[in-house]
């Protein structure tokens, strides 16, 4: 989250005192203790004119904050969630449980898709993640919050690599890496409209109303959106692959092969049961596993390493985004 200014509160009686003023007469120097005092017993015209406040006071941790609404960051977790002096190190908590939630979809994910299917993980992930984005407007507590935020990043990379997978699975050759960079290429579009939406909202619950709110059209386009053709076969639904390779061919329009029946056959048993370790018994694919595994861990360091520390530079946070 953004630094934002806060300093202990005012009384209520003493609202209206200057900001600097009231910092000075309670001796608040890290805005997180103020003298011990009874402040019932002073009128704001005494604070404004001769107050002094007492010698040797003792310092007592602040119970209540109030927030600088000028610094064009509006209303933030620190300010939602009184994150400040002793209770700073939680915004990296809540960074900290999205990235769990985060790392164990992304290693789930790929089971649950090779399970029942790329299209129904797709789908329900994006089910799921709309309503976990919706829920975190409604948050009235930090911890559920946690909990949301935690749900949430596990279908968000869900939602991610089986999409990904669904794209390159439909077309073979030099049309997958094309197929991937097409899916992808909308990412960097979202991530700047965020950050304008940010910048125009002010709210994070109202950016996170924005953010889920439009998860409720891809509903519509699980009618639109065929299964992977390769998962069906894989699974023996010879008729299914059939459909999807028809409805393609027609789009395309594009003759099938007169033999398709004989082409369309599943995997052996053998070649089937292949798993994550056949990724490193050959010297070519070890090659190729660990160059992906090198790029996507240097990718991720650097994206999150700016993201999480982008109040470290100058200028609006949001636009920075």
């Amino acid at each position: 989250a953004a630094h934002k200014n806060y300093w202990c509160q005012r009384p209520a009686h003493l609202n209206q005192t200057p900001i600097e003023l009231w910092r000075n007469v309670s001796q608040s120097e890290d805005n997180c203790h103020q003298i011990n005092y009874n402040w019932n017993g002073i009128s704001s015209n005494e604070v404004t004119t001769d107050f002094s406040p007492p010698n040797n006071s003792s310092q007592i941790p602040c119970k209540n904050w109030e927030y600088d609404w000028n610094d064009n960051l509006g209303n933030t977790w620190t300010s939602q969630w009184d994150l400040v002096c002793e209770k700073e190190y939680l915004k990296n908590v809540a960074e900290m449980f999205f990235l769990l939630g985060v790392a164990t979809g992304g290693i789930i994910s790929g089971y649950l898709s090779d399970k029942f299917g790329r299209k129904t993980m797709l789908f329900n992930s994006a089910i799921l993640q709309t309503i976990f984005g919706i829920a975190l407007y409604f948050a009235d507590s930090f911890e559920i919050y946690l909990a949301l935020r935690t749900l949430l990043g596990l279908v968000s990379v869900s939602v991610t690599y089986a999409g990904l997978i669904l794209a390159i699975e439909y077309v073979d050759g030099k049309w997958r890496t094309i197929a991937g960079m097409y899916n992808l290429f909308p990412l960097p579009i979202s991530y700047m409209m965020i950050s304008g939406i940010a910048y125009l909202t002010q709210d994070y619950k109202v950016l996170q109303l924005c953010i889920g709110l439009p998860g409720f059209f891809l509903c519509f386009l699980w009618f639109v959106v065929p299964e992977s053709p390769r998962w069906l076969l894989c699974k023996g639904r010879i008729a299914e692959v059939k459909e999807v390779i028809k409805a393609a061919a027609r789009f395309n329009k594009r003759e099938l092969p007169h033999n398709l029946d004989k082409l369309l056959k599943p995997p052996e048993e053998e070649e089937a049961n292949e798993g994550f370790m056949d990724l490193f018994r050959s010297r070519y694919l070890r090659l190729i596993t660990i160059c992906f595994l090198c790029i996507w861990f240097t990718m991720n360091l650097v994206y999150y390493g700016l993201i999480l520390n982008m109040n470290t530079f100058g200028g609006n946070v949001y636009l920075n985004s």
